[in-house]
């Protein structure tokens, strides 16, 4: 992806140093993908620049959590592919689409505001039976909604419902 203003990242940047500063144990943020906007440097800010794709795998299944910042997502490829991982997120609750997908799936949680995002990072980190709990939770979300097969059979039968008007 792309760490680019547009995506959440100032905000994000400026939550987590904030948080930094309360919350000396929070975990690392890191990061990979294209920087847009330039990664602050701290010693708990890790950059990665590209990774390959199994490179991302591994990244998402041995997370903690993915936060996702982006209040303009339509779909949002990483969250979807973290939940599969049993990775639960933190998203923007700014973007619906992302705040849809952790009421549907219960694995993750929204903020709005600096002190939601500190309560729910504070609160999934402290909890690790509940980021586990998530993480089962987004498995089955991906397995009832986007596998293949899934995303084909939905395709296929709006096709059918169009052909049939």
């Amino acid at each position: 992806g792309r760490i680019e203003g547009s995506k959440g990242c100032y905000q994000l940047f400026e939550y987590y140093l904030k948080l930094l500063k309360d919350l000396k144990d929070i975990p690392d943020l890191v990061l990979a993908g294209y920087d847009v906007i330039g990664v602050p440097r701290h010693d708990k800010i890790k950059y990665l620049g590209f990774v390959s794709e199994t490179e991302k795998y591994s990244l998402l299944k041995n997370a903690r959590l993915l936060v996702m910042p982006s209040p303009y997502e339509s779909l949002s490829l990483v969250t979807l592919e973290s939940l599969g991982c049993g990775t639960a997120v933190l998203v923007n609750g700014e973007c619906e689409v992302l705040k849809g997908h952790c009421v549907r799936s219960n694995a993750g949680l929204w903020y709005q505001n600096y002190d939601e995002f500190a309560e729910c990072l504070n609160f999934l980190c402290s909890n690790p039976t509940v980021l586990k709990k998530m993480g089962e939770n987004g498995r089955e979300y991906i397995k009832r909604n986007y596998t293949w097969e899934k995303v084909e059979m939905k395709y296929l039968e709006l096709l059918d419902a169009l052909t049939k008007k």
